[in-house]
């Protein structure tokens, strides 16, 4: 399989945040990706400040609270209704690092791979986790939009792409 060349003028990011009842939590993973071209939350059904807060921030919101339980079929509504060229997925409870996020926009500058997987620091009750699998934590996350064919699985969803992986160094901050 052979990598993808993308030009730099043409390369937008769109995040993509599935959310619900997530007031305590949402504002600051919005923060950390404020630097993206585009923010799209796919809110499943909150019935407390989420949408509000979202809004507030500039994000796209897409009610998804038609929709089972299933995280794939939310993150799917993401990648339809994102319209950028790249899709980074976070949770609620994930931030990106300013040091991701330049390895991300370096990402956008040069010759890609169609996904990335990244790892993820995660924090249980407020210290961080390094045993028993949490760390390295590599989830599947940064996709070229054309080469990202849906979600698969109701939970610990996966994805579905055609190309190459590549990995990024620096972490994700998972608050468990």
């Amino acid at each position: 399989m052979s990598k993808t060349r993308i030009l730099r003028d043409k390369v937008k990011l769109s995040v993509v945040v599935i959310a619900k009842n997530e007031e305590e939590m949402i504002a600051d993973c919005l923060k950390s990706v404020k630097w993206a071209d585009e923010i799209v939350l796919v809110d499943s059904g909150s019935k407390d400040k989420t949408i509000a807060i979202a809004r507030k921030s500039g994000a796209k919101i897409i009610d998804a609270s038609s929709t089972k339980l299933e995280f794939a079929k939310w993150r799917d509504i993401g990648l339809k209704e994102a319209s950028r060229v790249l899709r980074f997925y976070l949770d609620a409870d994930e931030r990106a690092t300013p040091e991701l996020a330049v390895e991300i926009k370096k990402v956008i500058q040069g010759e890609e791979y169609s996904a990335y997987k990244i790892s993820r620091r995660n924090f249980y009750l407020g210290k961080e986790m390094h045993y028993g699998g949490a760390w390295p934590d590599y989830v599947k996350r940064l996709f070229l939009k054309k080469n990202l064919k849906h979600w698969q699985k109701k939970l610990h969803e996966d994805p579905v792409f055609t190309g190459q992986m590549g990995e990024l160094k620096e972490p994700l901050i998972h608050l468990t």
